[in-house]
């Protein structure tokens, strides 16, 4: 089997037939593909829907388990998964375009690809839009070294998403999705990025990301904005070991100041609760020990700030208004 599509689906009955349809739409009328349902112990009818949509596609096929969270859910689909590559949908957004058709010509041109990366749109809006395939020569191909300096501090073509990329199964093999936190991308990520050695990009906007105003990333929390910062650390400490990685260490230090200050300003509105005052200590601290490490030099102008101007430090870097004006997009 070529591709399994993993769609985690919790308490999404309003989105999932739609979710559903536009991946089946885009599948090849053959038995090389399939759509695993991970139904995560939904208190709504998104059971039942998974087993009506499964009975109406014979390519879809429905697992009920208990609540145990999206990276249980995707870590359930990757154990069942029998493709060579693996993709993922969230359950409220849906496919805009045939992005089969384009990682089949993908993999035409380069056979030994990794990880395919697409591009995504955001939409407040039930349309589903179809996009140009057509985009054969804007396609980029990346190493190692040169997605995780882009994942880093480039030009942010490499997200650290999971949804918008198809992966060779294979790199999972002793990784997962941690459990327990929001923002899991953060700690699955990199460590597939590390493990690839070809990842080809396709700028064209095949996924729609939909912006629903109760969903868990638009309802910002601290515990959503710790876990962000825990997964965070840890993956800077590996990546910074990581001896194919060692050039890139100014990057990956000035990355983890910049995180550390960034997460203090973040967690601001929620100042009175004990993380607020563990990230203040940590950001002092990390401040203080890479003052004299090699950093870029805009960081290291911001940690001088932070540690001995840090009124001037919020108000300079929250744009006045309080949103967040950061060296990388997240």
């Amino acid at each position: 089997m070529l591709l399994s599509i993993i769609i985690p689906v919790y308490n999404v009955e309003k989105y999932l037939g739609r979710c559903v349809r536009s991946v089946v739409a885009a599948l090849p009328d053959d038995t090389e593909y399939e759509v695993l349902l991970i139904d995560d112990g939904s208190t709504d009818s998104s059971g039942e829907l998974c087993d009506a949509l499964c009975d109406q596609y014979s390519c879809v096929v429905t697992v009920h388990k208990a609540n145990g969270g999206l990276s249980d859910a995707r870590n359930t689909g990757l154990r069942m998964a029998k493709g060579k590559y693996v993709g993922f949908i969230d359950s409220d957004d849906f496919w805009l375009g045939n992005v089969v058709e384009a990682f089949q010509s993908c993999l035409q041109k380069y056979p030994d690809v990794d990880i395919f990366h697409f591009g995504y749109q955001e939409t407040y809006d039930d349309e589903q839009e179809k996009v140009d395939t057509s985009h054969v020569e804007d396609w980029e191909k990346f190493d190692k070294v040169s997605a995780f300096q882009d994942y880093l501090c480039g030009e942010h073509q490499i997200t650290r998403m999971a949804w918008d990329k198809i992966y060779k199964r294979s790199l999972f093999e002793g990784v997962e999705y941690p459990r327990g936190y929001l923002a899991e991308d953060y700690g699955c990520t990199y460590r597939l990025l590390m493990k690839a050695e070809v990842i080809v990009r396709d700028p064209a906007p095949y996924y729609g990301y939909f912006q629903r105003g109760d969903s868990i990333m638009r309802t910002k929390s601290a515990k959503l904005i710790m876990d962000e910062y825990q997964l965070g650390c840890l993956s800077f400490r590996e990546c910074y070991d990581f001896p194919a990685y060692r050039n890139l260490r100014t990057e990956i230090v000035s990355d983890l100041v910049y995180l550390t200050m960034k997460t203090y300003v973040r967690l601001q509105p929620f100042r009175e609760q004990p993380e607020a005052a563990a990230v203040r200590k940590a950001a002092t601290h990390t401040c203080r020990k890479h003052l004299l490490s090699h950093t870029f030099f805009r960081t290291k102008v911001l940690q001088v700030l932070f540690l001995f101007a840090r009124p001037l430090y919020t108000w300079i870097i929250t744009g006045k208004g309080g949103t967040w004006v950061g060296q990388k997009a997240s």
